[in-house]
């Protein structure tokens, strides 16, 4: 089946930086559909005729950097849209060890933490170089539709009102099944 369509919109965040809420109010957009919350470790192709007529794919910055996953998805056809999302490092830092996924691995598959907050300070320093939108959690928590308006705006998106009412349920989802647990609280 041949899909006219490969525009990928590619959120990424360190854990625990707010990212599946960011991730769930793109998704509530009527013109996209994807990823919730992909697996970090994972590379998994796309689905050409995932969206409407956007693919959203979300992950955290841990095995890949999101530079590294935009370059890949371009080769593979996307026209990719990277987001960084970010957070205050320090409250990441505090939440993630805590949490039982935020533990101190010591493989490829569970880098330790400050390999992840290294990779994703390249992302960021990459992002601010590159000019690829940034969208800060706390701004988010502060003023949630000037946010999102500004990251449309960034991304060359027009706004959607479902950012912020929610119309779609998590069956509306193409895939839905690894939302953050606290997400779902």
């Amino acid at each position: 089946m041949q899909c006219k369509h490969k525009k990928l919109l590619l959120g990424a965040g360190l854990q625990s930086c707010g990212s599946t809420l960011v991730s769930w109010c793109f998704l509530q957009r009527a013109d996209v559909d994807g990823v919730l919350d992909a697996e970090n470790d994972l590379l998994p192709g796309i689905d050409p005729c995932l969206g409407r007529p956007l693919a959203w794919y979300k992950t955290t910055i841990g095995c890949f950097r999101l530079r590294e996953l935009a370059e890949q998805y371009c080769d593979d056809g996307w026209q990719v849209r990277p987001l960084l999302i970010i957070r205050d490092v320090r409250k990441v830092w505090a939440s993630l060890v805590r949490k039982p996924y935020g533990r101190n691995g010591m493989t490829a598959e569970d880098p330790p933490l400050r390999v992840r907050l290294r990779r994703f300070k390249d992302d960021w320093e990459w992002c601010r170089r590159a000019s690829v939108p940034i969208l800060r959690y706390e701004s988010l928590l502060a003023q949630a539709e000037a946010t999102l308006r500004s990251a449309c705006a960034d991304l060359e998106l027009p706004w959607d009102p479902g950012m912020l009412n929610w119309p779609k349920n998590v069956r509306q989802i193409a895939d839905a099944r690894c939302g953050n647990e606290s997400f779902w609280i």
